[in-house]
């Protein structure tokens, strides 16, 4: 049962009894009684997907088979060196850079539906929507004044703020973070510097940082009084790193939002920032229908964000999945797209839960590191390629894992995110199995710390059993409450091993703290041994009788079971106070764990 190897993923020949077992009133009692428990100790409102589940039992979307790409090759090492090129790109006559990943990840290319200039989505694309399947939407007229004026150029007259934000790195290597809180302790330092600005200053500095407004491309246009496109801005979105072909590239991305559905605000949008034409396009362009059909038919929350990314040739956003539903248009200048499915997150390693790159990917997709991550290898062939013109539209459901690379000098996007739904059972199988790690991991940092949850995780997915007392009935904890999970339907008993994957211990490999690495938990520890003879009243336990619990963040706290085994000694011998000195320790050992 602590192992729950049994119970989750019996074999065939006795899941009959193993359904039998789950029927019986006496494990569903003590489910129950383990859940009223875990009410008391966990707020289900922080917890959701642990408490309530979601649609973890319905069998998961399978990909596309269109486009399917020929058969890569085996992954024999983490380098990709030597692999021979497999992907032809559709780029404007081999100008593109190539391709940021190795060329056996990716295994069918993104479906692309025509939507003839409309401004709703066809049948075919409300399918892919409804699914929670990527697709690109060739010909969506979802917001023509935006294809038909913005550019650099456009943005430099159009935009009245001098706070937009811009990140910079000194080594040209960027990490979306956005100053997330290091909740969890982990050693981190800074990857990025947050500016605030001007969209002419960031140009400018841009352009100087290339040796000079001269060296902008359109002779440094929208500089000199709006003539051309303006400078080419390199950037990126989350997760940016500058790909390292030439020293000519620029080490600045920009990425400000236009409209903010936030309760502080009295209007979304973003007035302060924009001139009256830019404010003209939002209120007389922009194809609201169409917003609200995409909201529909993916049973999504609210819109809650409209960003704009503004990047240049090398951009490159590293492997990460966010937890909102993204429509994503290309305004200017191309990017390629590599997605994997939520199904795949296990083999992506995430970042743990509470680290400042928390939702990002530990991988390197130039050069997998596969002693390090093992499993990253079953990604061979599993990856989504997508490459976006001017005027393509990306459905990109929430919790598919992506990495983006910009190809052109003056690349402009914008997005339109949405909240997933307030009814937790509209998310897939494989979203939902991703937040339930999350919950799950959050419970172990809370309870143990985030120092210990690694060797938790190690000893569970090795089979070992707790190495303390505490991690004994957190382990309990947990599984009584997928045991409920299961009861109601919403755990089926493959899922168990799905959920192990996602909290592979190896997320935490060269991972440091704040406070140096945890002490190693204890080995359990053996029975008492017999006293052989006793030489009066003070004599020592021996050492195995010594046990000390590291150090938690909950309401466990440091136990030394030494003077216990004192007690017992006294008990043992039958001398005249044992009874009081057992009473004695007992009652002080209660009083110890009340408080």
């Amino acid at each position: 049962g602590l192992r729950g190897e049994e119970l989750f993923t019996p074999p065939p020949r006795r899941q009959r009894e193993l359904h039998q077992l789950l029927r019986e009133p006496a494990v569903e009692q003590e489910a129950q009684h383990a859940t009223a428990a875990a009410g008391k100790l966990l707020d289900a409102r922080r917890y959701p997907f642990l408490f309530l589940g979601a649609a973890l039992s319905q069998p998961p979307t399978p990909a596309p088979p269109e486009a399917a790409l020929a058969d890569p090759p085996t992954p024999s090492s983490g380098s990709c060196s030597g692999v021979p090129p497999r992907w032809q790109s559709r780029g404007a006559g081999g100008a593109w850079p190539s391709p940021r990943f190795c060329d056996w990840l990716p295994g069918t290319a993104c479906p692309v539906v025509d939507c003839a200039g409309a401004a709703l989505l066809p049948p075919e694309a409300l399918g892919f929507v409804e699914r929670g399947a990527p697709c690109i939407l060739r010909g969506l007229s979802v917001f023509p004044a935006a294809m038909a004026k913005w550019s650099f150029n456009y943005f430099s007259k159009e935009l009245l703020s001098t706070e937009l934000s811009v990140f910079d790195s000194a080594d040209g290597n960027y990490s979306y973070w956005y100053g997330k809180p290091n909740n969890a302790g982990f050693a981190f330092a800074q990857p990025t510097e947050h500016r605030s600005c001007s969209f002419h200053e960031f140009l400018r500095r841009r352009c100087s940082r290339r040796g000079g407004v001269d060296h902008c491309p359109g002779g440094g246009g929208a500089l000199a009084g709006g003539r051309g496109r303006g400078g080419d801005s390199i950037g990126g979105v989350e997760d940016t790193a500058v790909a390292g072909e030439g020293a000519g590239l620029e080490s600045l991305y920009l990425q400000d939002m236009f409209w903010k559905d936030h309760p502080g605000r009295e209007h979304p949008f973003r007035r302060e920032i924009m001139g009256k034409s830019l404010m003209r396009d939002w209120e007389h362009s922009l194809s609201w229908e169409t917003l609200a059909q995409v909201q529909q038919a993916g049973r999504l929350g609210g819109l809650t964000t409209s960003s704009f990314f503004c990047s240049g040739v090398g951009a490159y956003s590293r492997p990460h999945y966010d937890q909102n539903s993204n429509l994503y248009l290309q305004v200017r200048g191309a990017k390629r797209w590599l997605l994997f499915a939520p199904e795949d997150g296990a083999m992506l390693y995430a970042y743990p839960k509470g680290h400042p790159l928390d939702r990002k990917s530990r991988l390197d997709f130039e050069a997998l590191d596969l002693e390090a991550f093992p499993g990253a290898a079953g990604l061979r062939g599993r990856g989504v390629v997508a490459e976006l013109w001017p005027g393509d539209v990306l459905w990109a459901p929430s919790h598919w894992w992506h990495a983006v690379e910009s190809l052109e000098p003056e690349t402009l996007s914008l997005n339109f995110w949405w909240n997933p739904s307030d009814d937790l059972r509209q998310l897939g199988p494989g979203q939902a199995m991703m937040e339930l790690s999350r919950d799950v991991e959050s419970v172990l940092q809370a309870t143990l710390g985030a120092p210990s949850v690694e060797t938790f995780l190690s000893d569970w997915h090795a089979d070992r059993l707790p190495g303390s007392l505490v991690e004994c009935r957190l382990r309990c904890l947990l599984l009584a409450r997928l045991v409920a999970l299961r009861h109601v339907g919403r755990l089926p008993g493959d899922a168990w091993r799905s959920l192990l994957r996602l909290l592979d211990p190896r997320r935490y490999t060269g991972l440091r703290f704040e406070r140096g690495p945890p002490p190693a938990p204890p080995s359990p520890a053996p029975p008492l041994p017999q006293p052989q003879q006793q030489s009066g009243q003070g004599a020592e336990p021996p050492a195995a009788a010594l046990r000390v619990l590291p150090a938690c963040s909950g309401p466990v706290r440091r136990v030394h079971v030494g003077r216990d085994w004192e007690a017992a000694v006294q008990c043992r011998k039958g001398s005249a106070n044992s009874a009081s000195a057992a009473s004695h320790w007992g009652a002080r050992h209660r009083r110890r764990q009340k408080r």
